[in-house]
């Protein structure tokens, strides 16, 4: 019978062994203390691509001296305690005589710009009100038979409101610029229609309406979209975290940014939203970063809101023109009427 064969490891043998497997358990113990260490590298390892704009792009403010928005806020609230159309029957029964000038401070200087930096104080609500208080005054001049006088004050801030839209900065205040001039506009045609006879034609020659609709229709959300983009960004410059890949949320904040201020500016499609935390395993990687891009997520809402505003302000003067070319035209200052 044959023997069975028997194997004898000698202890030099054995050792090897135990060191070699206290080698791997050393490579994988290496690699379980690596790859967090890398996993959280990765959101920090790179800078973001450099901003494609930056304040330069926005548009230039005036002196402050020179610009009545920055006097706001004016405390207006007791003279704009009325609805758009109840606005002549306000005037006649108990608003305030001392209402007549408050608006006056802001609205007699030069120009009317807002001049606030990316996410500063713009002043969206008190221009609002500043420029209803100052409709307020046209409606008392013209129901006390001061009718020159409310022409020039609607001529007057025409040019404000024509000024703060072609040279707004922020999101909200494009869209407050653009719906104070529509019910500017809307406004001069009630005045033509309540103008007496005996005052037309000095009123209509003091009624300047210094603006075309084509340069209405040039007008673009382009600069609130950068203003808008410099802040979040600047934002998003100083937020930290574990799980927050800077470079990476910024890159995608200035793809989406470059997208729509081409849409804003007439070119491409409108950008297709993108809620990032909607997509599957987005928590696996910058999880921070794609939260926080759902929280500031531009719309290209925004831009079809202001373009049906624009639209409004367009019609606005059309109806103005209109109504302006069916009165008599205004006859030269000392010449009798026929």
């Amino acid at each position: 019978m044959r023997r069975g064969v028997q194997f004898v490891h000698s202890p030099e043998v054995e050792e090897k062994k135990g060191n070699g497997a206290r080698k791997w358990w050393w490579v994988l113990g290496a690699l379980v203390l690596l790859l967090p260490v890398a996993y959280l590298g990765l959101h920090r390892l790179r800078d973001p691509q450099p901003s494609p704009w930056s304040e330069s792009d926005l548009p230039v403010a005036p002196d402050p001296e020179d610009n009545g928005w920055a006097l706001l806020p004016i405390p207006v609230s007791a003279c704009i305690e009325f609805e758009d159309d109840t606005v002549w029957a306000s005037v006649q029964s108990g608003w305030p005589e001392t209402c007549l000038n408050v608006a006056e401070p802001a609205l007699s200087r030069p120009r009317f710009v807002e001049a606030c930096r990316p996410g500063g104080e713009c002043h969206p609500i008190p221009t609002l009100q500043l420029f209803r208080a100052s409709r307020g005054g046209m409606a008392w001049l013209a129901r006390n038979g001061r009718w020159t006088e409310a022409a020039d004050r609607w001529t007057r801030d025409l040019t404000h409101l024509v000024d703060l839209n072609e040279n707004a900065r922020s999101l909200v205040m494009h869209m407050v610029a653009l719906m104070l001039l529509e019910q500017h506009l809307r406004f001069a045609e009630d005045l033509v229609l309540r103008v007496p006879a005996m005052e037309r034609s000095a009123f209509a020659a003091r009624l300047r309406v210094d603006v075309s609709r084509e340069r209405l229709e040039s007008w673009d959300l382009s600069a609130g979209i950068i203003a808008d983009y410099l802040f979040m960004r600047g934002e998003l410059e100083r937020e930290g975290g574990l799980l927050f890949d800077r470079a990476q949320t910024i890159d995608i904040l200035t793809e989406e940014a470059r997208a729509h201020v081409a849409y804003a500016r007439g070119r491409g499609a409108a950008p297709a939203a993108r809620v990032w935390t909607d997509e599957g395993g987005w928590w696996l990687y910058n999880a921070q970063g794609k939260q926080g891009l759902d929280v500031i997520a531009m719309a290209p809402v925004q831009a079809h809101t202001f373009e049906l505003k624009r639209a409004a302000a367009v019609s606005a003067l059309r109806a103005l023109e209109l109504r302006l070319e069916a009165e008599p035209a205004p006859t030269p200052e000392g010449s009798e009427t026929p």
